[in-house]
C-alpha cells in the first residue's frame, strides 16, 4: 500500500529534476559573453574590450588596495622577536610610540586572538601556537 505512494513521489521528483536541469542547460547556452561576465560580477568595457573585477572608481576596489597595502610582506620570522609578536597581536609603531601597549591590552587581544583561532574551535594549531608565543615573548617586557 506505501511502496506505491513512495515509488511515485520518487518518479515526481526524478522527472522534476531532469525537467529543471534542461531548462538550465539551455539557458545556459543562450547566455552572451557580457551577460556572463554580469552575472559574475565583471565590469565589461574599454577599447580593447578589457574587463576589470571592479572599476578603478569604484569604493570597493579602493578600500581591497588600502588594505592590501596594510599587509606585511612574507610569512613568520625564523626566530620571533618584540616586532613580530607585536604585529601579530595587532599593534602598530604607533601604539608603542603612543604607549598603548601595556600587558593588560595585550592580554585583551591574546584573548581575542585566541577566541578565533584555537584549534578545537577549527582554528589552525600553527597560528595559535605564533599567538601564544607572541604573548610569552612580550611578557619579558610588558609585565
Amino acid at each position: 500500500m506505501q511502496l506505491p505512494i513512495i515509488i511515485g513521489i520518487g518518479v515526481t521528483v526524478a522527472a522534476l529534476t531532469v525537467k529543471a536541469t534542461a531548462n538550465a542547460v539551455a539557458r545556459c547556452h543562450r547566455l552572451t559573453p557580457g551577460e556572463i561576465a554580469r552575472l559574475n560580477g565583471l565590469v565589461v568595457g574599454g577599447a580593447a574590450g578589457q574587463f576589470r573585477v571592479w572599476p578603478a572608481n569604484s569604493p570597493y576596489w579602493r578600500r581591497f588596495h588600502d588594505l592590501d597595502g596594510q599587509m606585511p610582506y612574507g610569512g613568520f620570522d625564523g626566530k620571533m622577536g618584540k616586532e613580530e609578536a607585536l604585529e601579530i597581536l595587532g599593534f602598530g609603531r604607533e601604539d608603542v610610540l603612543r604607549r598603548a601597549v601595556t600587558w593588560d591590552e595585550i592580554r585583551r587581544r591574546h584573548r581575542q586572538l585566541m577566541m578565533g583561532n584555537h584549534p578545537d574551535k577549527g582554528g589552525s594549531k600553527y597560528l595559535a601556537m605564533k599567538i601564544n608565543a607572541a604573548k610569552q615573548m612580550l611578557e619579558k617586557d610588558y609585565r
